[in-house]
């Protein structure tokens, strides 16, 4: 009984010092909201300071997409927690758009590190660092192809995207959720432009889908433009 006890106290002291550890680590919270041509990212950041390399990093930048365009900068501010506000202008509607934090040299104007990832060495990157929203009103086009099964099962997938090639090793997306009104289609060989809206984000970026429609649309077949003389000498023979 007594033995049972330790171990039980044990592991709540575990628990309870893997708690403080992940307080007192630096954060970045992200969450964004947007309309038919912006977007409005808003950040929660508890920073510890710290450096991933030998360039200060005093800022932190706001990126569309994996090392796309900074769309703003925050000043660094160690040892506070601070609530900021970046806003995106100039977007297409009905179009999904993912954001991402990184740190940034305002010395040499460049990643601090060289490396788009350096955030996670000063922050947690288990918090949501990322944020992806749909700017509307309506669902966002994700892609033309087939649904299906194949390959989905161990990938946190009911069913990926495939284009109409057929290549399975050049998936479009992939959906964990699926509306009756798309979920008709899978495996069912009938090409169709489907539509959705981001579903959630894993630890460190990884954002996943849900398919909201799907639209049988017939997959274009690539022709070759046969010249004159070709045509000629096919029915010359």
């Amino acid at each position: 009984m007594f033995r049972k006890l330790l171990t039980v106290q044990v592991l709540l002291c575990l628990v309870v010092l893997a708690g403080n550890a992940r307080a007192q680590s630096g954060y970045i919270q992200m969450t964004s909201s947007g309309n038919a041509d912006s977007v409005f990212i808003n950040l929660t950041i508890n920073d510890p300071g710290g450096q991933p390399g030998p360039l200060p990093c005093t800022r932190i930048g706001v990126t569309r997409g994996w090392g796309g365009p900074i769309v703003g900068f925050i000043d660094r501010v160690p040892g506070t927690t601070i609530q900021r506000q970046v806003v995106d202008h100039g977007l297409e509607p009905n179009t999904i758009y993912c954001y991402r934090v990184v740190l940034w040299s305002t010395f040499f104007n460049t990643y601090c590190n060289f490396d788009v990832n350096s955030i996670c060495s000063v922050f947690d990157c288990f918090y949501d660092t990322q944020t992806c929203i749909n700017t509307g009103p309506g669902p966002a086009f994700m892609g033309h192809g087939f649904l299906s099964t194949q390959n989905a099962d161990g990938n946190e997938a009911r069913a990926i995207l495939y284009p109409c090639s057929g290549d399975i090793n050049s998936p479009i997306t992939s959906f964990v959720t699926l509306a009756q009104d798309a979920a008709q289609y899978v495996d069912s060989g009938i090409a169709v432009d489907v539509y959705g809206e981001p579903w959630c984000c894993w630890a460190q970026g990884m954002w996943l889908y849900s398919a909201t429609t799907a639209t049988p649309h017939s997959c274009v077949v690539k022709t070759e433009q046969k010249t004159w003389g070709a045509v000629k000498a096919l029915y010359r023979e």
